[in-house]
Order: C-alpha cells, then structure tokens, then sequence
C-alpha cells in the first residue's frame, strides 16, 4: 500500500498530515505554505538566479506531499525570465498516495490544479527513478524512490539548488546526517545554493564537513531561524558522468525518421537544437515504423530485469508523449492490455507482486505493482472468450499506438524540419570548426554522388540496421589518415574496409530482424460485441477495434492485427503467404475461439485479410543501443566526436524511442537521468568483432 498519511483535525476542512511512521507533521501547522516560498523557494535565490539560464536543476532530498515541488512550477509559471528547462528531482523513501496528494493540495486552492496534474502521474512508484513531465515538457519531476543515498549514488547530476526537507532531525535523523549530506553534495555543481528550515547544530556540522558554507537566515513561525548556505569546498569537485560535457544547442541531423530518430529529433528540438531529419523515404515512418498498429505494454520476468525495469520507464514516458500529442480514439487509446501465460517459458513478474492485498501483501510497494499489473479478472478473460481459469496477467497502463501517428507529432516539434528522399552513404569530417572551434567541427551527410545533404556539429544514427554501415564511414573520417580506403557507399558489395588500414572498423552490433503480420478490416457493427475492447499478448498479440480513416458520411470501419513472426539476420521485407500461415497459426492458439471468426471458419462475418512486413533492428542484449559512437582501438574505446547513436529496439519501438530520446537529449545536456545510471549504461553501443563483420549488412534502406 502507498505510506499512510493521517489527517489530523486542526480546524481546516482537509485537517493537517501527520505521518505515522515518524510521529511528526508533513507541513508547519501554519500550512507550510510560507515557509515552502520564504525558506525554501526565496531563501536559495529564487528565481533570480535561475533568470535566462537555459535549463535550472533543484534538488531536495524528500518529496512529502510535494509541496515544495508545486510552489517552484507555479514561480517558474509566472516568471518570464524563467528557464527554459526546469528540472526537479527529488528522494522519497515512501511515496504517499495519489489521493493524499490531492487532500494536500485542496489546502492551497492556487496550487490545486497543479496537484491535479501531479496526481493523474502519480502512480506505479517502484523502487527505482521515475521521471514524471509537465508543461509540455519544460517541467520535469524526476523522483527517486528508495533509500535517498543509494538513490543519490545512481542518479548523475548537478544540482543549481538544493532544498533539505523532510522530518526532524530527531524524528528522522538518516535524513540529515553526514552520509547523506555528502550524498547530496555529490550532486551538486560549485557554488549551488542550500535552504533548509532547521539550524540544528548536527545538520550545520554535516554540511560544514561535505563542503557546505552555511549561515543562519530569518526562520518563519514559528522558527525564528532557518540555514541558508552554497556547496564551496576546499576540494577539487569531480563529477562522475556517463556521458561528455554538456553541450550547447546546435544543429543536429538525425538520419533515419522512424520512431527513434523522431523522438530524438522532438527531445533535442524542445532543449533549443535546429534538426534536420533525413530519410530515404517519401514520408516518414515508412520502414518499420509504417506498422499499422502496435502494442504498448511492459515486460515481466520473475527477476525484474534490466529489460524489466527500462520497459516501464518507456512505457510511462510513451503514454505521457501519447497523451500530450495525439489524439485519443485516433491515434491511441490507453486500453490496458491482457497477456495471457503460454509455453515453455510464460511470462512471469516477481513472486510477491501479485499477493492478493486482502491477504496480507509480501511488497511494501504492493499498491505500485498493482498499478502496472494484476491477475486477469474473469469478466475480462470473458471478452477474450476465454475460461475463467485462463492464466492471464492485466497491464493496466497500457495502450494501442499507430505509430506513425506518433512519428508525425514528434516530427512536428517547432525546431525539427524533415527532408525526404535523402539517402545518407556517408559521414565526412567537415574541414572547418564550428564557430572557429576546432574540437567542434562539424560532419557532413552525404549520398552516394558525394552531395552533402546536411552539415551539423550533432548527427544521430537511428537508421535501424543501417546505423552499422553509417557508424563505419564515420570511423573512418575521424581518423589522421584513411586515404585510399574504400567505405560503404550503399552496395552490400562493397567492404568496410581495405588492407591499407591497419585497424578494421569494428561495426554496431546490430541485426536485422524481419516481420510479418496479417491484417484485417471490418465494420463497426460486425463484431461490436464479439472483440474484446483490448489488444491480447501472448503467442503473437491481437489488437483489435483499430478506428480507420474513413470519409465523412462513410460507415465507420475498424481493423484488426494480429503476429507478428521473428525472423533474424533478414532484411527481406516483402510479403510471405507462408508466413501468414504463422501468424494465424498463432492466433489461433492465443484466443481459439476469436480466432474462428475473425478467420472465417465459423458463423460470423469473415473480414478480409492483408500482409505487412517490414525490418526491425536488435541488439545481443535485446536492449536499445543509445549513446556516443566510439572506435575499437589496442588502447580500448575512443569517443568519436560529434556522433550518438539510437537504435536497436527491435519490436519495442513503442516502448523505448520516447524513453531514449529524452535519455539522449539528458546526457548531451548533462541534465538528470531520467533513468538510473547503471541502467543506462547497459544500453551503451556494443561493437560487434571486426572478424565477424560480415555477419551484419553493410547498406539498407534508411527507415526505422
């Protein structure tokens, strides 16, 4: 269940939060409404300092009702000098609940509706980071769920401001002490700001210790004294950090506009970049973004998993972009989606996440987990046509998504311009710096006749399988001397490399990976009540109640999908009768008796069916490849500068690209992660051996 929050009677209709845990009050029992604005907001130099910055990161060490969070987004709503980015991040052990935040809230009716917006996000808070998005945006939550240093110790970032709230010191003494002060210091830039409401001499000495320079300051009742200070110690500052130094915006060229390559092009357009999207195609989305519908849902596994734990995170930042840019009915619809429990290896979740709660749940966070996942209930398993005893699971925050809807929202971001038809061969050392700078000089984006097509200081490979053949002409043009080798300019007969190059390239490991599914279309009274109003998962997936495009005065049609098959090291995208075979194979075994009559072996409409086949790219670890390219060299991995990569999300396209995108846009920026450190780091490109090149296509078309 969520930390139980007690409301005292204190005269006001919502009373006063008292929590039971620490035996102490949430807020002053003046409201905490002065002191969140006099102690905290004004007493760090707010908003004076933040004033034309392009982006401002507050950091607090415990989130509470999340007072002090709404009175930061309501300054920087007002203020017209404000940041362009505003990041706030904050620890919280014990999250409360969504409906308490609401009661908080009710108590200042100026913030209410900021409240609003904070509890329809205010879900699924598992251990871990979670990156909540307002304002478009412009405004992001980033709280850190768990014990606040082993949180602080996986979180990279540096913090402009830093608030020390929560309990008494005596009440709550872990979260004042020596070990979390260097914590928070840890994350904190030199010269950042401090404001706390205490002056105990225990919490001065801890910050004097970590680096802190602190004063007393004017309190507000009933303290008479509060602690104003800035991170100034005598020590050199190191930050440790999963990627370069941060970077200004630039121009960026993003090659590929699929659903990685848009959502990257949108991240880096709101943080004030000019990108320029080049796609082989005569539109966007038209490789295996061109999908007509697909599914957005989580992965389980008994463990929680690394692909677990980076599967949720996407599925929260796609469902926050889905709800922001596209139109619900149309585009998407946040269905929840049932997956049932087949073959050798069913999907399983953690062993006490489903506890039945009136039994007495095992997970402290038991409340979280059924906000991602249930046991399917029988009246759904009935809308499948399927028994009661059916094992199934119930991803309640999960959706269907056309994605190249979705493609076309994100390309629509002022800032990003998309150019058809350019079918980039090669990347090109650009001879002059930027700006006179020659460690920034830019890359040209060239064809196969040797035109440049773009020129920019960023380029980003999200070309699918492609990105490897790309990522190999980029090697090559970044070092001292490769003339006379012959790179790939877009025939598969063509090698990376020659014998005049002492060192081969070393290719992404990337992998092509076909697939096909089997579409249909109905009307809408055909099957009104016969689908279930949800797609199912499972052995392939059905999604069905797809709304089609129609005319006005034109019956309303639906359609349906079902696959999709799995074919590895394949780059053939045309249609297979044989593997429409597979896929009805698998409907049938997913939901037999649907499968009946959306197939037309029994009474009921048969609908006509069609195929769609298309290329996806994977990885070894079947996790997205996102971050710096790099050459292979005796001395180990050397940073090719200027060049990211984000690609290889295989068949969770949906899932990753919004997550990416804005990981990508957080490290060039060196912002807070919107997802712990070592799971970014599992997502670091891997390189593929130089010997065994050969494994991974040279050229294709670039579409994700």
């Amino acid at each position: 269940m969520a930390e139980p929050v007690q409301w005292k009677a204190d005269g006001s209709p919502e009373g006063s939060p008292y929590s039971p845990r620490f035996q102490d009050r949430y807020r002053s029992e003046h409201g905490g409404m002065e002191q969140a604005r006099e102690v905290f907001f004004k007493g760090s130099g707010l908003p004076g300092l933040w004033s034309g910055q392009q982006q401002w990161c507050i950091l607090e060490n415990c989130f509470g009702l999340g007072l002090n969070f709404a009175v930061a987004w309501q300054a920087w709503k007002a203020d017209p000098d404000r940041p362009k980015l505003l990041h706030f991040v904050s620890t919280e052990a014990h999250p409360v609940s969504a409906a308490d935040l609401l009661r908080a809230g009710a108590a200042q009716p100026e913030l209410l509706p900021l409240f609003r917006q904070l509890a329809e996000q205010f879900w699924g808070l598992l251990p871990g980071v979670h990156r909540l998005v307002f304002e478009g945006g412009s405004v992001l939550l980033t709280l850190l769920v768990g014990d606040a240093t082993s949180m602080l110790r996986k979180q990279q970032l540096q913090a402009d401001t830093l608030y020390l709230d929560g309990f008494s010191p005596d009440r709550n003494p872990g979260m004042w002490d020596l070990r979390i002060c260097k914590s928070l210091a840890r994350c904190c830039r030199r010269g950042a700001r401090l404001a706390t409401w205490t002056v105990a001499r225990s919490v001065r000495d801890a910050l004097a210790q970590s680096g802190f320079s602190v004063q007393k300051a004017p309190g507000v009742a009933p303290k008479r004294d509060s602690l104003q200070g800035a991170f100034n110690p005598d020590w050199p500052v190191h930050h440790r950090a999963v990627a370069p130094a941060a970077q200004k915006p630039a121009r960026c060229a993003v090659i590929g506009a699929g659903l990685a390559g848009a959502a990257v092009a949108a991240s880096l357009a709101r943080r004030g970049w000019r990108v320029q999207v080049l796609d082989g195609g005569a539109a966007p989305a038209s490789g295996a973004s061109s999908l007509p519908v697909g599914v957005l849902a989580a992965h389980v596994s008994p463990d929680d998993s690394v692909l677990s734990r980076l599967s949720r995170s996407g599925v929260r930042a796609t469902l926050q972009q889905a709800q922001a840019g596209l139109q619900g009915g149309e585009g998407w619809a946040r269905t929840g989606v049932l997956e049932r429990s087949l073959g050798d290896a069913p999907r399983r979740p953690p062993a006490d996440w489903l506890t039945d709660a009136d039994a007495g749940a095992t997970s402290p966070f038991a409340a979280a987990c059924r906000d991602w996942l249930t046991p399917a209930d029988a009246a759904q398993l009935a809308l499948c046509q399927l028994d009661a005893s059916t094992p199934a699971l119930w991803h309640a925050r999960a959706a269907w998504i056309k994605p190249a809807a979705l493609v076309g929202a994100w390309l629509n971001t002022p800032g990003v311009q998309f150019q058809a038809g350019s079918q980039v061969a090669r990347l090109v050392r650009n001879s002059v710096g930027y700006g006179g700078d020659e460690a920034r000089r830019a890359w040209q984006l060239q064809d196969d006749d040797g035109r440049t097509l773009a020129t920019a200081e960023l380029v980003v490979l999200a070309a699918g399988w492609a990105s490897a053949s790309l990522a190999v002409t980029a090697d090559l043009a970044d070092q001292p001397d490769v003339s006379g080798v012959a790179v790939a300019d877009g025939s598969s007969s063509q090698q990376f490399f020659s014998p005049a190059v002492a060192r081969a390239p070393c290719p992404l490991a990337l992998q092509a990976v076909r697939g096909q599914v089997l579409c249909g279309v109905h009307e809408a009274a055909d099957f009104a009540s016969t689908l279930p109003p949800f797609p199912v998962n499972g052995m392939g997936s059905l999604i069905p109640k797809v709304p089609l495009p129609g005319e006005p005065g034109d019956a309303l049609k639906f359609g349906w999908l079902c696959g999709a098959t799995y074919e590895r090291a394949s780059a053939d995208d045309s249609v297979r009768p044989e593997d429409d075979d597979t896929n009805k194979m698998q409907l049938r075994a997913l939901l037999p008796r649907l499968a009946n009559v959306l197939l037309g072996k029994s009474e009921g409409p048969a609908a006509s069916t069609q195929a769609w086949a298309g290329v996806r790219c994977t990885t070894p670890t079947h996790l997205p490849s996102l971050g710096p390219l790099h050459r292979q060299t005796d001395a180990g991995e050397q940073e090719i500068g200027g060049v990211w990569v984000c690609t290889g999300m295989g068949s969770r396209g949906l899932t990753f690209s919004a997550l990416c995108g804005e990981l990508l846009a957080a490290r060039i920026h060196g912002e807070p992660l919107p997802v712990e450190d070592r799971l970014a780091r599992a997502m670091l490109p891997r390189y593929a051996a130089a010997a065994s090149h050969s494994n991974f296509p040279v050229s294709a078309p670039l579409n994700s």
